[in-house]
């Protein structure tokens, strides 16, 4: 008894008696006329069929009655209260089923329904009276066996008795139906227009669009459209059926489209209706009941202008008399002024919502966890990405990538590269679908007061503890596979340029998602974003190669910060970086001397002992550590003579003993020295070519700030946020 209590208290105005007048409703796209001059009056508890051949405006009147795009001339009234400037007031008072599903597939019909009261019934309302109120949609729609149901396992006929069942939560008094027997069978169909009817007899005004016409009896009121949005009947079921001089609904169909081989158009269609009985009965003599401080307020001139002109536009006819063209003006007591209208409010969305920006934030989390939970496919495939993808390190790369020995420099640059790359990848197909996939359900939840920001930052939560799960297997694979030589510090450093860039390419798949016009074209809108991601990025071309455009459009990638920074994480630049010698101009370098070069730490003799760079050691021969081989000592000066022939003759032949030893020594030297020379300087040449051919890397031949590049990922992921508000704001217009 309690929570009945409580309900009366929160819903005091629900299934009051509505009634909804349409008046002079016209509409455009661009130079299509959509409707033309459409005026009508639905009764309290009535239920109405729009009818018609595709393309003659159904979809848009209904929108145009219900407020969710207004018409662009001509007035909705509730109870004579014009709908389109106080349209915040009626939110709770209008329920709306569109075409396209409005309810999360994943989730079961009691957890669609719990969300669906948490976001749309008052904050007080407790969780027993929302439980209450859900308990008894589900009796209404004949649900409780279904009730623990996945929604996908449902027919169609079921899953659109989900969707009315979440906009009943309120207790609508106006209830607007798009297609709602779409793609049913006979049986399904008639059952669903039973239950409509029922609905409407409990008190509710229910409008309906519907393309079948085998149950149009059972509704109280139908309108007839011809193409060009124009009104060719409006009046119960059973009077149409005699003023198209036919037997069934089917033979007015081929009536309204035979305008090509009769002379019947749908103008005509229309004027032989304002001069029909049915036009003064249901149009004429319902709305003479319409206040006059209504229609002199929110009717003339503009809406009843018969050339279709604003009041300044149309000096000419301002004598005119309005009730020429509409009769049933006569029928309205005294004479309507020629006051201008009150302009509708810009945004019609804009609302106070029943619960507040946080609470929403907080369903809505819930409500994506559940839905990821739920979807078992997808949750596994989010949790087992990461470490598959991290399994293919140990098949591509050697652990020994960063040694100096062992290692290659330039598959130690492209598994870094890679490891950036494939965050974003990831990142950004994670989330590419996942935006356009509910528009539908987004566009109608913001009816009901569902604000952007919490909407978005929902979305955003979930990729954060995403890209904080995905960046650290990629960290832990990628540092079990490859032996990198980083300490703690530096392991951070890398998480956090991983968790940053995998963030960023989620982000990035979010805009992509709020950009395409729906989820097929979204796989080839974010090949646009992910191309520049890999072109401009400075591991294929050097960023001096980009030129001025291309250097512009590497700023704004994400893959060239993430990339230079894991460069410098990784330590493998760190002693060029620091080398003095490297931050010289190559011409400055070449004019070094051999002494000046004993000075440099990754140039000259020093290169392979002080140097510490991937693979470097390969190009290492022994000579640049060995000494200059030693010249041999001459043999001395000419040996004297004396007296004695004979001790002449003996110093001679041992003079010239030394002087064949140190000819042979000599041309030993010579040749040990030049192999030594060269082999010396071979291996230098080669070890500073290596260097010399990535010096050009960033984070390789200048160091790099960590936090300038993680600023600059922050502000690219903060600028994505912007155009994503902005982006999925044009939903709202649509």
């Amino acid at each position: 008894m309690t929570v009945n209590l409580e309900r009366q208290q929160i819903l005091p105005t629900q299934l009051r008696q509505i009634r909804l007048d349409a008046l002079n409703l016209n509409q455009k796209a661009g130079q299509t006329q959509l409707l033309q001059d459409i005026s009508l009056s639905i009764l309290p508890q009535e239920f109405v069929a729009i009818v018609g051949a595709s393309g003659a405006g159904k979809t848009t009147l209904l929108n145009a009655l219900c407020g969710f795009r207004p018409a662009a001339k001509g007035r909705v009234f509730i109870n004579g209260q014009d709908l389109y400037t106080n349209l915040d007031a009626y939110r709770s008072t209008l329920g709306y089923v569109p075409q396209e599903t409005i309810i999360h597939r994943a989730l079961t019909v009691t957890q669609a329904l719990r969300f669906a009261a948490q976001l749309r019934l008052p904050a007080h309302f407790t969780a027993a009276a929302r439980q209450d109120r859900i308990d008894q949609v589900l009796n209404e729609l004949e649900l409780n066996h279904r009730c623990q149901a996945a929604i996908h396992t449902l027919s169609g006929g079921e899953r659109k008795r989900v969707s009315i069942g979440v906009e009943l939560l309120t207790q609508p008094s106006l209830f607007f139906l798009d297609e709602a027997t779409s793609g049913l069978d006979p049986g399904m169909e008639t059952q669903m227009m039973q239950l409509l009817h029922r609905l409407a007899h409990q008190g509710r005004t229910v409008v309906l669009i519907t393309h079948a016409t085998k149950n149009v009896m059972l509704c109280d009121m139908v309108a007839f459209l011809t193409r060009g949005g124009r009104l060719a009947f409006w009046g119960p079921p059973t009077e149409a059926l005699t003023y198209f001089g036919v037997d069934d609904f089917d033979q007015i169909y081929l009536q309204l489209e035979a305008d090509i081989n009769l002379p019947v158009t749908s103008e005509l269609w229309h004027q032989r209706y304002q001069a029909s009985e049915a036009y003064q009965a249901y149009v004429c003599h319902r709305q003479q009941d319409l206040s006059r401080q209504s229609i002199q307020a929110d009717l003339v001139p503009q809406d009843l202008n018969p050339t279709g002109l604003t009041q300044g536009d149309n000096r000419a006819n301002r004598g005119a008399d309005p009730s020429a063209q509409y009769p049933w003006l006569k029928l309205l007591p005294g004479r309507p002024s020629r006051r201008r209208r009150t302009a509708p409010v810009s945004d019609h969305r804009r609302t106070l919502s029943p619960i507040s920006g946080w609470q929403q934030w907080w369903v809505l989390t819930r409500r994506n966890l559940t839905i990821l939970r739920r979807d078992r496919a997808s949750l596994a495939l989010m949790l087992l990405i990461a470490p598959m993808l991290g399994m293919t390190d140990f098949i591509l790369w050697d652990r020994a990538l960063f040694d100096g020995t062992q290692g290659n420099p330039t598959d130690a640059l492209t598994m870094l590269f890679f490891s950036v790359l494939v965050a974003v990848l990831v990142g950004s197909l994670a989330t590419m679908r996942e935006m356009v996939r509910e528009v539908d359900i987004y566009r109608r939840e913001r009816m009901i007061g569902l604000k952007l920001l919490p909407y978005l930052s929902s979305k955003v939560a979930l990729v954060v503890v995403l890209a904080l799960y995905q960046a650290a297997i990629f960290l832990v694979m990628k540092l079990t596979a490859v032996d990198i030589p980083v300490d703690t510090g530096a392991a951070w450093g890398m998480y956090i340029t991983l968790f940053l860039v995998t963030w960023a390419g989620m982000v990035m798949g979010l805009l992509v998602s709020a950009l395409a016009p729906n989820a097929n074209v979204a796989p080839l809108l974010i090949i646009l974003f992910i191309v520049p991601q890999i072109t401009f990025s400075g591991m294929l071309v050097p960023l001096d190669s980009l030129g001025l455009l291309g250097h512009n459009i590497s700023q704004l990638t994400i893959t060239r910060w993430g990339y230079e920074a894991m460069v410098t994480l990784s330590g493998m630049g760190q002693d060029i970086a620091a080398d003095p010698c490297w931050q010289q101009s190559a011409v400055e370098r070449e004019a070094l001397s051999e002494l000046q070069k004993a000075q440099c730490h990754c140039l000259g003799p020093n290169l392979f002992n002080q140097c510490n760079f991937p693979g470097l050691r390969q190009k290492y021969d022994p000579a640049v550590s060995q000494s200059e081989p030693r010249q041999p000592a001459e043999p001395g000066p000419h040996p004297e003579f004396n007296s004695r022939i004979d001790d002449v003759q003996a110093k001679l032949d041992r003079y010239g003993d030394r002087v064949a030893a140190y000819t042979k020594a000599l041309d030993n030297w010579q040749e040990s020295y030049g192999q030594w020379k060269e082999r010396r300087e071979r291996a230098i040449a080669a070890g500073e070519a290596i260097i010399r051919r990535y010096a050009k890397t960033d984070g390789l031949g200048h160091p790099v700030s960590l936090p300038s590049h993680w600023g600059r990922l922050g502000l690219l992921i903060l600028g994505m946020l912007v155009l994503l508000i902005l982006m999925q704001k044009r939903q709202d217009a649509v």
